[in-house]
């Protein structure tokens, strides 16, 4: 699967770049609002139960009651049928699922997703089987994907091996060599596949609109001027529409930060941890994933891993800016904006910039995992 991530990135940024980098943007505030709010969510057991929220983590992980909130099941075999009013982050080795949820985050080896409903869904994994779901939009990545069932929008598939036999009421993008459109599909909008992928379309299938792409390697040099402001705007508007909702939904995260120590212990202390983090998580990852029972707890810790390493410069920058305005009286939001403008401004500079943003990145993973760990020692008492 390594070799098709190029298309797969092109294609989620292919045609309409504007709308693909708002999907993405989105994509990633819900992943990080979750992970951001379990420790709020977690803090005692019984109000777990009582708010209907689901965290659950079982080898045979049978789920079928209802959830009021955000859920989070891991397991080796998942069966899940319940109705979730929020999100539902579901992974696995063997996943069957058949739940109603708003939207939908699944990865695993084998999935299976038959009479699932949910606004968009985003699956991940080894061998994916779609049918009879109630959906809008599908974001699907894989070695064998199978789909037969009807959808609302747009389907974007990555993978070895694609095939699709359904009604498609949008766009259909497909990143892979080998695609068949079944007897059964109808696709209103239009079918862009890679130019000289195998492609086998039948004869009782419904697709007036098709297009190929070739996916071209972008040389970094011949960015014009406009293009290199246009991907700092772009980069550092996302950034900072991340931190200001965080700002606003979780006051627990800064205020962690502002009793953080300005001294050379405290900062080494966090700068050691964030690098043991950043070289021993993938090499765990790699030895977990020897083992099956480890494979769901890999899936999640690298999902973690990643957003932490997004945000690193969220906590950094909200850290020296509280240190340069000590004593002066400074609005929160206006001072997060400035961090991180001055942050990205700074990594402009040629070799300045680089060994600022990998001190930005250690130390926003220290600071994260010295959090999350107070945060699971408080919720246990």
């Amino acid at each position: 699967m390594a070799k098709k991530s190029g298309n797969t990135l092109f294609l989620l940024y292919n045609d309409n770049k504007e709308d693909n980098m708002k999907k993405k943007i989105c994509l990633l505030l819900i992943v990080i609002l979750a992970v951001v709010c379990v420790p709020t969510f977690a803090e005692d057991e019984n109000k777990v139960e009582e708010n209907n929220s689901g965290f659950i983590a079982e080898d045979e992980a049978l789920v079928q009651q209802s959830f009021g909130k955000t859920t989070f099941v891991v397991g080796n075999s998942v069966d899940m049928s319940s109705e979730v009013d929020g999100l539902n982050f579901v992974a696995g080795n063997n996943i069957n699922l058949s739940s109603h949820q708003d939207y939908l985050f699944t990865a695993g080896n084998n999935l299976n997703l038959n009479g699932v409903s949910a606004k968009d869904i985003f699956v991940a994994g080894n061998e994916i089987k779609m049918d009879s779901a109630n959906v809008r939009d599908v974001y699907v990545a894989g070695s064998k994907i199978e789909i037969k069932t009807s959808m609302l929008r747009n389907l974007y598939a990555g993978g070895d091996k694609v095939e699709i036999d359904s009604y498609i009421d949008g766009n259909v993008k497909i990143s892979s060599e080998n695609i068949k459109i079944g007897d059964q599909t109808v696709i209103t909008g239009k079918l862009v596949y890679p130019k000289g992928a195998k492609i086998e379309i039948s004869d009782g299938a419904m697709v007036e609109n098709t297009e190929t792409y070739v996916v071209d390697t972008v040389d970094t040099e011949e960015l014009t001027f406009a293009d290199r402001v246009s991907n700092f705007i772009i980069t550092y508007v996302g950034l900072l529409i991340v931190a200001l909702i965080l700002f606003t939904i979780n006051r627990r995260l800064f205020k962690a930060i502002e009793k953080e120590e300005r001294d050379p212990a405290t900062i080494f202390k966090t700068l050691a941890i964030g690098l043991g983090i950043l070289v021993v998580v993938p090499i765990a990852a790699i030895l977990a994933l020897i083992t099956v029972v480890g494979i769901p707890l890999t899936i999640l810790s690298l999902i973690l891993y990643g957003v932490c390493i997004y945000l690193s410069a969220i906590p950094t920058s909200y850290y020296v800016g509280k240190w340069v305005t000590k004593g002066k009286k400074f609005n929160d939001y206006l001072l997060i904006s400035a961090a991180l403008l001055v942050y990205y401004i700074i990594r402009l500079i040629p070799v300045v910039g680089g060994l600022v943003s990998f001190i930005s990145l250690i130390f926003g993973l220290g600071f994260f995992g010295t959090y999350i760990i107070k945060s699971s020692k408080e919720a246990k008492k």
